[in-house]
């Protein structure tokens, strides 16, 4: 799987966002994953996702 992810970087948000969405929760926006998956660093976990999520360049 981390080869389509392209870049190396990728990975570790890649495989925080896939936890976030599997754990119990009701809400599965960034924020509450990051707080799930990364309590102790919530906000830079935040910005991290939403990177991943919203701002990273991805190939069609």
């Amino acid at each position: 799987m981390a080869s389509v992810l392209g870049h190396a970087d990728r990975r570790e948000p890649f495989r925080h966002y896939c936890t976030g969405l599997l754990l119990p929760g009701e809400r599965k926006s960034v924020e509450p994953m990051a707080a799930q998956v990364a309590p102790d660093r919530v906000r830079s976990k935040h910005q991290s996702l939403h990177h991943f999520v919203a701002d990273a360049p991805w190939s069609d």
